[in-house]
């Protein structure tokens, strides 16, 4: 008799979850995935990639606003597993009971490290060497559960969150293809967390979306891979938000007052850190689309030379 599985997700990720367990002999009983949002000027209906990849598969799909509204939805459904994956909403007990043998969170981190809703970003951010998938039994402490299967992943020099997640969600993939059924069979044991090596990787918040320009230039440069391609990383110059969406960073000691633009040229605007020069090649002024330096260097070279980047 086939299994009867919740899928909770939201982002690319999650449709890449889901995907596997399409592929497997068990019945998607229902899909779970954050409310539709509205987007750009004109205020468009946007699904997430769960919810699209769901509705192509004729998949019944709920999208909740809270906790509560999530139980009344699924309380009737016979339930053997829940499977999460950037789902993006905690999840009461009460919901984690339905599920008959396991409540299973395929996680983005090499757990106990990076526990909450932003590892991607944070382990990119930090410069580690890797990352990873966990697949962790849901408790009601956030991501502490006992884990069954953990592979590491190494980061490349210029990943941002966007290519590093796409990288993991196919590892994610593969791991729910070859565990998922040992671990609802009882065939693998989950091991216990080392709560003394725990750290936390909290949801990314608008003021992390600002560029600390006081640090090293490796850490401005990793900020700025962590925070692409979305919500995309931003600086001040004359007043104005500007987000930087390429850019590279070349250790060199110099002579120039620090976080200021020294040249821009067709190729970037180079601005003076601490211990290098960050080379800002791709940009978004406020209200206009992403350009190139080549687009706007003409315009902007002559206001921006000399001016302090904050």
């Amino acid at each position: 008799m086939k299994h009867n599985i919740v899928f909770m997700g939201t982002p690319a990720i999650g449709a890449k979850i889901l995907a596997s367990l399409l592929k497997l002999d068990v019945n998607v009983v229902a899909v779970v995935t954050q409310p539709d949002k509205k987007v750009g000027r004109k205020q468009r209906i946007q699904y997430s990639e769960v919810k699209t990849l769901a509705l192509a598969h004729d998949l019944v799909v709920f999208q909740p606003y809270d906790g509560a509204q999530l139980y009344e939805m699924l309380k009737k459904e016979s339930i053997d597993a829940i499977v999460t994956c950037a789902y993006g909403m905690f999840l009461p007990q009460k919901v984690l009971d339905l599920a008959q043998k396991i409540a299973l969170n395929v996680h983005a981190s090499l757990l106990p490290h990076y526990r909450g809703g932003a590892p991607v970003q944070y382990a990119i951010k930090n410069n580690e060497t890797y990352s990873g998938i966990t697949l962790m039994e849901m408790v009601k402490k956030m991501d502490a559960g006992d884990m069954y299967a953990q592979e590491k992943l190494r980061i490349a020099f210029d990943d941002t969150t966007t290519s590093l997640m796409d990288k993991l969600g196919d590892l994610g993939q593969k791991m729910i293809e070859e565990h998922l059924f040992p671990i609802l069979k009882g065939e693998l044991k989950g091991r216990a967390q080392d709560e003394t090596a725990v750290s936390f990787a909290p949801i990314i918040t608008a003021a992390d979306e600002r560029i600390k320009m006081q640090a090293p230039g490796l850490m401005i440069y990793k900020q700025i891979q962590a925070l692409l391609e979305t919500p995309g990383g931003y600086v001040m110059i004359q007043d104005q938000k500007v987000k930087v969406h390429q850019s590279h960073f070349e250790a060199q000691a110099h002579d120039y007052p620090c976080n200021h633009i020294i040249d821009f040229n067709k190729n970037a605007c180079e601005v003076a850190v601490a211990d290098g020069i960050l080379k800002i090649q791709r940009l978004q002024l406020p209200g206009k689309k992403i350009m190139d330096a080549a687009q706007v260097y003409h315009n902007l070279a002559g206001q921006w030379v000399g001016k302090e980047v904050s």
